[in-house]
C-alpha cells in the first residue's frame, strides 16, 4: 500500500502484527486519531526508538493528516 493510500497510522508505518497486538490505538481503531491516545503528544516509550522522534507533531503521519506535509 502506498502511504498516500493508508486510512490508519499502521498501515502509514507499517507496523508488524506484534507491535498492533501491544498498541492501544490499533485496539482502538484509532489509526487516524493516534495522538489523542499519547501523553501531551509525546510518542509512546516503545515506539520512540523505532521511529526517531519524541512528540506527535514531529511525526509525519500526524503532520501529513493536518495538512503539514
Amino acid at each position: 500500500m502506498e502511504k498516500k493510500d493508508c486510512k490508519n497510522c499502521w498501515e502509514y508505518w507499517d507496523c508488524p502484527k506484534d507491535m498492533q497486538e501491544q498498541c492501544p490505538v490499533y485496539k482502538a481503531k484509532a489509526g487516524d486519531r493516534c495522538w489523542m491516545y499519547t501523553d501531551n503528544l509525546r510518542v509512546f516509550d516503545w515506539v520512540k526508538p523505532k521511529r526517531g522522534f519524541d512528540s506527535c507533531l514531529e511525526c509525519p503521519w500526524y503532520k501529513r493528516l493536518h495538512g503539514a506535509i
